[in-house]
């Protein structure tokens, strides 16, 4: 409750503390005390923590280091606090005072790295201040309209580079628009999850959100499950049954996997796309269409279109607005801050420490090809968090697949600090010659799979080298090296 003092509203602040020393907690207990319109929130695990981060009233983070602690915990608590809400101060007070240590955490974000036991008197300077906007200005301040990225992060949308940033402030957009959406990407690359943001962002938020599994469908049922039918309709049709166009109402349908329907469904949606109205199977009377729809597809319809299919004027009539969602291969730089993220949703619902992630680890993560993308990638997470009895997550953790992948993996810089992009690798994956007696099962899918890549890229691209090393996220040269390594070379 605010309170009002020399014509100032006050309110109350919360601080958050993460710490497992009783003594500690009890000191910053009474620090907090003594400053004023502001509560203490007391955490042992830093994971249990970041939920309450998107909370408004919630404008500092004090996190307690002790000799045994390695600071990765923060490194993360860090990225998360800017993902969820980047104003909210974080202050670190290690029990060892490491200057190297210091100097990363301030770089990764922290307001500030303390001394427990000579700067204590500064942290509650650090706590005054630190929460002074929210007791004064109240939550109205600490609350601004999201950003469509933090709305998105909040729907269990993340990512961090620049062109999913770009995209998602396109979808916050689109979604305020009453018009058909055709969601495109490969399986696991968060379709679903799109569709339910796109619909939570749009004006029929608090309507019904409703998915049609395509593919799902018996082909002798599809029209019954999309619009319902009469008693008595056919056989086994005992009592009138809605379809999943009437249940929506005025909310959101998904078609996931629209590919997959009949022709002659498809002919039958066409009409109501086009014409609003529908009819269950076995009646006369038409209803009207008030949904909107959005439909998914893993497939190039285009292509589908040519081979005959899907309908032509369906495929236009869905296509009103296409967003593409790229295969988690093409979003190399976002696989750790996922990977991350899905260690700490596993650990919060297990109920144990978040362990951190090996650099091998990481490397693997980043080589494989992921052909499940990102539920993949968070299958791969989930099981290394629950089969790990260290506080890391190391290679001997992952599936033989992914640490196949880290095998060819090659350092980050040579010695002569050049790129690892840049120069001729030493692996047997990027040797000139390779020995199929020296390479194991998995380097040679590896090997393919990396083949693959660069043709349909090379094919995407026309052939333009430049734009294709672009795509891979490599350089011209190291393009170059690869096209000579695999015999793609043009005579």
């Amino acid at each position: 409750m605010p309170t009002v003092s020399l014509g100032l509203v006050h309110y109350t602040a919360s601080t958050l503390l993460i710490s497992q020393e009783p003594s500690f907690r009890e000191r910053i207990g009474d620090i907090v005390a003594s400053v004023g319109d502001c509560n203490l929130e007391v955490f042992t695990r830093f994971e249990d923590a970041v939920p309450r981060l998107i909370d408004s009233r919630v404008a500092l983070v004090i996190v307690h280091l002790t000799s045994s602690d390695d600071g990765d915990c923060v490194a993360v608590l860090l990225r998360e606090a800017a993902a969820t809400r980047s104003h909210v101060a974080t202050v670190v007070v290690s029990d060892d005072y490491l200057p190297d240590r210091a100097l990363e955490t301030m770089r990764l974000g922290a307001a500030d790295y303390l001394c427990a036991q000579r700067d204590m008197g500064r942290l509650k300077f650090l706590i005054d201040l630190l929460t002074m906007r929210v007791r004064i200005q109240g939550a109205s301040w600490q609350k601004p309209a999201p950003t469509p990225v933090e709305d998105a992060q909040r729907a269990g949308l993340v990512f961090a580079a620049a062109f999913m940033t770009e995209l998602m402030e396109r979808v916050r957009l689109i979604a305020s628009q009453d018009t058909h959406v055709l969601l495109r990407g490969e399986t696991g690359t968060g379709k679903t999850r799109l569709a339910r943001f796109i619909h939570d962002a749009s004006r029929r938020a608090d309507k019904p959100f409703l998915i049609v599994n395509c593919a799902t469908l018996s082909p002798s049922l599809t029209e019954s499950e999309l619009f319902g039918h009469c008693k008595g309709a056919f056989t086994g049709a005992d009592q009138d049954r809605a379809g999943k166009f009437a249940d929506v109402k005025d909310g959101t349908l998904l078609l996931d996997d629209v590919d997959t329907l009949s022709l002659e469904a498809q002919a039958k949606l066409l009409r109501v796309v086009d014409e609003r109205v529908f009819e269950p199977v076995g009646s006369n009377r038409s209803q009207e269409m008030q949904a909107r729809l959005i439909a998914a597809t893993n497939r190039i319809l285009e292509d589908e279109v040519a081979a005959g299919r899907f309908r032509r004027d369906l495929y236009y009539r869905l296509n009103v607005i296409e967003i593409r969602l790229p295969p988690l291969r093409e979003r190399v730089s976002e696989i750790r801050t996922l990977a991350e993220h899905f260690v700490l949703q596993t650990a919060a619902r297990t109920g144990r420490a978040a362990p951190r992630l090996n650099p091998e680890v990481i490397d693997a993560l980043e080589s494989y090809p992921w052909s499940g993308n990102i539920r993949e990638l968070r299958n791969v997470v989930e099981r290394s968090v629950v089969l790990t009895t260290a506080h890391e997550i190391r290679l001997c953790d992952l599936p033989d697949g992914v640490q196949g992948a880290a095998l060819q993996r090659p350092s980050s810089v040579t010695g002569d600090g050049k790129n690892r992009n840049d120069r001729e690798e030493a692996s047997p994956v990027d040797s000139p010659v390779v020995s199929s007696q020296r390479l194991s099962v998995l380097a040679k899918v590896r090997i393919q799979a990396e083949i693959k890549r660069i043709v349909e890229a090379l094919e995407k691209n026309g052939q333009n080298r430049s734009r294709t090393a672009d795509e891979l996220g490599i350089s011209r040269v190291a393009l170059y090296k690869k096209l000579h390594r695999f015999g793609l070379m043009e005579s």
